[in-house]
């Protein structure tokens, strides 16, 4: 089976939320037997990773664009690119075309939804992230909702991430139940595991060697992330620091320049960082104080992998076959975490348990070599 992949997310060395899907979903397919094309239309040239076969394709430039999209910029994306993809059309020899999130799927059109199966994967519900945030007026989350349910009625087939997002897609946009399957987020357990000497160092690097990281990371440029990071910077951040003054708020990912950072002690924004697995492996607890969003969070996997403790709550752990105590704790009040932080930090053997049953769970249910094969099996029954 040869698949085309059709993504917009930057190509290299992902670290955070839909480019980790992509990647991940890529190389799960190979390992599963696919051979798997990759076509970036915003980029001239890719780096692929190794061990994936790159079907030589031709690039296709467009401008960039920021979340959230409005539609009149992804309609302007791609009529700017409709000669370059009717050319592209007329030389395709794949079984399957996969093009990844809703402000993507222009391409599909494009490129002709009857010639040959086109399957869209939605890495959330957008129109319902929109919605929940209150800075969108619903003119507009109206219009993606409209836009989100054509593309889901005219495309062969959806995958998304998690059941509760296919139920929501399935009964907002009356898309059938059998054209939608679930293919759940993944981590690469090989590379996201417990490596204790890697977090001595960085804390060594950061000179926090007596400090307790508290860590959240993401892109902040979705709007779930800024909020969560804002609101622990705001509220979590300075109660836990009189329970514990050795408690540092550290943050990592890409535009950290939307944060809203506080004046005094106990936070680090550090933005991206070199090997993020190092920096999970320095934090004590990491935690996803998430209020709304869509989709599973890919951290939540990486941090389990890693076998940290994590405070996370409904919204952020939401897709995920967790239990509360078990491999995480689940909580939603915000001014409950400084003391469950508290607890976990003068807790050791909660902490080692917690941990040693993420790490098992993700392994069972969430390498990517494991949803590579799910994923197979959904695109040759298309």
């Amino acid at each position: 089976m040869k698949v085309l992949f059709i993504t917009q997310e930057p190509w290299g060395d992902p670290e955070y939320g839909a480019e980790a899907r992509v990647h991940g979903l890529i190389q799960g397919l190979s390992q599963a037997g696919a051979r798997v094309g990759v076509l970036v239309p915003a980029v001239k040239s890719l780096q692929m990773q190794p061990g994936l076969e790159l079907q030589k394709c031709r690039w296709l430039n467009g401008p960039e664009y920021s979340y959230p999209l409005h539609l009149s910029s992804a309609m302007s994306y791609g009529l700017r690119s409709l000669a370059s993809m009717r050319d592209l059309r007329k030389t395709m020899d794949y079984d399957v075309i996969y093009v990844q999130q809703l402000y993507t799927a222009w391409c599909g059109f494009l490129l002709g939804l009857s010639l040959r199966p086109i399957v869209l994967d939605e890495h959330n519900v957008e129109w319902d992230i929109l919605r929940q945030y209150d800075a969108v007026k619903p003119s507009e989350w109206e219009r993606v909702r409209a836009y989100e349910t054509l593309c889901c009625r005219a495309y062969s087939h959806i995958t998304i991430p998690s059941t509760g997002d296919k139920s929501l897609l399935c009964g907002s946009l009356r898309v059938a139940q059998d054209k939608v399957s679930v293919v759940p987020n993944g981590v690469d357990t090989r590379r996201f595991r417990r490596i204790e000497d890697r977090g001595t160092a960085v804390k060594r690097a950061l000179s926090m060697q007596d400090a307790n990281i508290i860590l959240f990371m993401g892109s902040y440029g979705y709007i779930p992330n800024r909020d969560a990071a804002n609101t622990i910077m705001s509220e979590i951040c300075p109660k836990t620091r009189k329970l514990d003054p050795r408690s540092v708020f550290v943050f990592t990912g890409r535009r950290t320049d939307k944060l809203k950072v506080p004046p005094g002690r106990g936070i680090a924004v550090l933005g991206v960082v070199e090997n993020v697995v190092d920096y999970i492996n320095a934090a004590s607890i990491c935690i996803a104080p998430l209020r709304f969003g869509s989709g599973t969070r890919l951290k939540i996997l990486e941090w389990m992998a890693c076998e940290r403790p994590i405070i996370a709550s409904k919204k952020a752990a939401e897709g995920l076959d967790v239990e509360d105590g078990r491999n995480i704790i689940i909580e939603d009040d915000f001014s409950k975490y400084p003391e469950l932080i508290a607890k976990l930090n003068s807790n050791p053997e909660l902490c080692e348990s917690l941990g040693r049953n993420a790490r098992k769970l993700v392994i069972e249910q969430h390498d990517w070599r494991v949803v590579g094969k799910e994923l197979a099996r959904v695109l040759r029954n298309v």
